[in-house]
């Protein structure tokens, strides 16, 4: 029987932030004692438990009596939250990574906590903006095109000052977003931005920052203080008030951009386009050496090149076969060539920055007795040895003892195998006894300690790190960059593998050239008559990214057509692999009724065991202009919690 109501309700539609399965409904009804405003944060029962949810409609009750079994909702935490546009962002990032809208709004909600600021002076910028005459045409470009989507071949510190450019142009009370790919080049942006727009216009965003300086920054951004905000991907869920333009920094830089590791994998780039329709504002991806994906947009016209390419140059590499170097009994990651170049460099005032392929010391080890290499229980990788004596895994939390032994033979003797950062920097202390070396990372580059950090980098006469480095715009005197090990660079199995690798190159070469004609780049590798070495040797990268596109376009690879990555995950390799071909089956016969519409054979990933748990997938592809077909998109939505969806995956293996 219908319950009688005596009192004036209101019924709330909430969405619960949990994770649901797939085909479940995004929202659930609820009584309100009170109207609640849209976007608000509110605590409501959910099953046996209490969680939060988003009010996403709020009505009050026409009729005199609902069903008895609705539930109440028990609190408001926070009113007009989230803004519509913000919703709207949500549910595209929801329909397009298949994950649930509950999930998806948890990357909107900041931790809600006072920042306590410090007595700071509140300094006026002192430096004038005055743009060069190529800053000032990109400047005219952006803001008299018609068109929305653009791409503009400049580094970032040219983007730095075409920001400013364009602020200066806007409206007074709109808003322009500054993405990068990774952390690392933050705190140098931010130090430039401050140096010239009042500190409360600005606004970062990412991931390191603390729970009050995040929520802050949040808060000026939602009231519209601040005007220019930039950030890693974090910051595309902003409130943003007035959005004009979006700026997206070194925007080949696929795996910065990647939410790849959790749900939902989203591209930021192409969320950063969303938002921008939402907005009516414009998106300007920036890169010197942009990507084979842009690159086929702009011969489709998808997007508008608002420079001219960067002119043809000789480029300056140095090729090193290590193999020499071992003939001549030199065991050393520093070739003979290589020592001389630094030691040249230094005599000319110049920086040399060392490149390796990963951080730690190296890349894995090996018991000299039985030749047994330590792999991690949980996650099946190989293990890497510690300053400190152990091993650790890359992946995981997990460590060894003090004094490791190994599994097989009990042996406490291993050998290391590879370079990692941490051993480049030893050797190169070892080497260069006289001169400063200093070992950039990500989690030692940090936003805290950013003028001493900055300090020790630009005071430097070497410089080591991943190839993240080669995007810190503070490297004035850098001349000479050389490659470690890259043999490393192109032995992962990744259809990408050689186009990332010109892509640091490209960027080694700019880095190198930008403030000195001498500069130069040293490649070391054990096998360099292989390709591509010996095609960028003989016919240079332009022609050699011509040659990998038509590769990518006779295969049916990306940017030629769109795939998905579909990854079943089960404490039992048995039941992973079987339930991994039951489904392959299914999409298989879908396919069939499809055009175009391609699916792989089920394969193990690299690494099979994450988390302890065993993983096997299988790759949809379809033409590159085509929406997914709904029975695609039914029997995606069909799949059992147990499965990942990741559309436009950084590998297929």
């Amino acid at each position: 029987m219908p319950k009688k109501l005596t009192e004036t309700l209101f019924l709330a539609d909430v969405v619960p932030l949990v994770p649901l399965p797939g085909g479940r409904r995004d929202s659930y009804s609820y009584l309100s004692e009170t109207a609640i405003p849209f976007g608000s944060v509110v605590r409501i029962p959910f099953g046996p438990r209490a969680i939060r949810g988003i009010v996403v409609r709020c009505e009050a009750i026409a009729a005199e009596t609902l069903p008895a079994r609705l539930k109440r909702v028990t609190g408001i935490i926070a009113a007009s939250f989230l803004t519509e546009h913000q919703l709207m962002l949500a549910r595209h990032i929801s329909e397009t990574c298949f994950t649930s809208l509950g999930r998806t709004l948890n990357h909107f909600l900041p931790k809600a906590v006072a920042e306590r600021t410090k007595k700071t002076e509140n300094k006026e910028p002192k430096k004038r903006f005055v743009p060069t005459t190529p800053e000032r045409d990109i400047i005219g470009a952006i803001m008299n095109s018609a068109k929305k989507h653009l791409i503009a071949e400049a580094d970032a510190e040219t983007m730095f000052h075409v920001t400013l450019g364009v602020h200066k142009k806007r409206k007074a009370t709109e808003q322009i977003l500054i993405l990068f790919p990774e952390l690392i080049a933050l705190p140098d942006a931010h130090a430039f931005f401050r140096e010239r727009i009042p500190a409360a216009s600005l606004a970062m965003l990412h991931s390191k920052l603390s729970d009050g300086a995040f929520f802050s920054a949040w808060e000026r951004i939602r009231s519209g203080e601040a005007t220019i905000v930039i950030g890693t991907r974090q910051a595309l869920f902003a409130p943003f008030r007035n959005l004009a333009a979006i700026f997206i920094l070194d925007e080949e830089e696929a795996i910065g951009y990647k939410q790849w590791d959790m749900s939902p994998r989203y591209d930021a780039r192409s969320v950063a386009i969303a938002l921008a329709d939402l907005h009516g504002a414009k998106t300007v991806s920036a890169s010197p050496t942009p990507s084979l994906e842009t690159t086929v947009h702009i011969r489709k016209k998808r997007l508008v090149p608002v420079t001219k390419p960067l002119p043809e140059a000789k480029e300056p590499f140095t090729f090193v076969d290590m193999r020499q170097e071992r003939y001549k009994k030199n065991y050393s990651i520093f070739s003979e060539a290589l020592t001389a170049e630094i030691r040249w460099m230094n005599r000319q005032g110049k920086q040399s920055l060392l490149i390796g392929s990963r951080s730690g010391i190296d890349s894995f080890s090996v018991c000299t007795e039985c030749k047994t290499v330590p792999h991690c229980p949980t996650d099946d990788r190989a293990l890497r040895s510690t300053r400190e004596g152990n091993f650790r895994c890359p992946v995981c939390t997990y460590r060894t003892a003090t004094f490791p032994r190994c599994a097989k033979c009990g042996s406490l003797s291993f050998r290391s195998v590879g370079s990692g950062t941490e051993k480049i920097e030893r050797e190169a202390r070892k080497l260069f006894p006289g001169m400063k070396v200093v070992r950039v990372g990500e989690k030692a580059y940090s936003v805290a300690n950013f003028e001493a950090e900055t300090l020790a980098v630009k005071d430097a006469d070497i410089v080591i790190g991943t190839a993240s480095i080669l995007h810190l715009p503070i490297l004035p005197t850098a001349g000479f960059i050389a490659i470690m090990d890259a043999d490393n660079f192109l032995s992962f199995p990744d259809f990408r593998a050689d186009e990332k690798f010109l892509g640091i190159l490209a960027h080694g070469f700019l880095t190198a050239t930008r403030h000195w004609a001498y500069g130069k780049v040293f490649i070391q590798a054990f096998a360099p008559e292989k390709k591509p070495f010996s095609s960028i040797r003989d016919h240079g990268m332009t022609k050699v990214r011509e040659t990998i596109l038509t590769d990518r376009e006779a295969l049916g690879y990306p940017p030629f057509t769109a795939a998905w990555k579909l990854t079943v995950q089960d404490a039992s390799k048995e039941k992973s692999l079987t339930e991994a071909g039951k489904q392959q089956e299914a999409f298989l016969a879908i396919a069939d009724t499809l055009k175009g519409v391609r699916v792989s054979p089920v394969n193990a990933p690299l690494v099979p065991l994450v988390r302890g748990k065993y993983r096997h997938h299988f790759i949809i592809r379809l033409p590159d202009s085509d929406p997914l077909p709904d029975p695609l998109r039914k029997a995606i939505t069909a799949l059992p919690s147990s499965w990942m969806v990741e559309p436009d995956p950084l590998t297929l293996n």
